[in-house]
């Protein structure tokens, strides 16, 4: 999947290239890179994935993670889960609109991230209410979600795509 971004990124004048800190991210990054090899790789940890008391375990589509009574005392407290949407969404656009800002004119940047993430960055960036339950957002593996910035830094969506396979 790595390797078709590359392919998929390869023609297009990238003057930025961000990456999130964690392993996946930073191998998904290279087919990219290698394909722009002028252009140095910042590691952003503004691009993490999202903190949550419930890593590591397996979520379904409807597990949520209220199949395991552990875990409803993260529902059910006022520290909640883990990182709030509002705060990852600002987290987030905070770094596309600084990559964009970087670029200038012409130029285009890639940052790589991670679902949640993103998908809280697009709903802030589209003014939507920041729900992010796994199996309803639109953010697949090795997507690519398209934001502009503006001038004065203003974050907006523009497009989604995925299966970048047939690229």
């Amino acid at each position: 999947m790595a390797e078709h971004l590359g392919q998929h990124f390869a023609d297009v004048p990238v003057t930025y290239l961000g990456v999130s800190p964690l392993e996946r991210a930073q191998e998904t990054m290279v087919p990219i890179a290698v394909r722009h090899g002028g252009v140095a790789v910042v590691t952003d940890e503004r691009l993490i994935e999202a903190e949550s008391r419930m890593q590591g375990q397996v979520k379904g589509p409807f597990s949520l993670g209220l199949a395991k009574p552990a875990n409803w005392r993260f529902f059910l407290s006022r520290d909640g889960w883990g990182e709030g949407f509002q705060p990852m969404a600002d987290r987030v656009t905070a770094a596309i609109a600084d990559a964009g800002l970087a670029v200038g004119t012409g130029g285009h940047a890639v940052l790589v991230s991670h679902q949640s993430p993103i998908w809280a960055a697009r709903r802030h960036a589209e003014g939507k209410f920041l729900l992010n339950v796994p199996f309803m957002r639109q953010c697949a593996l090795a997507s690519v979600t398209t934001f502009s910035v503006t001038p004065d830094g203003k974050v907006g969506f523009v497009s989604y795509e995925e299966d970048m396979t047939t690229k």
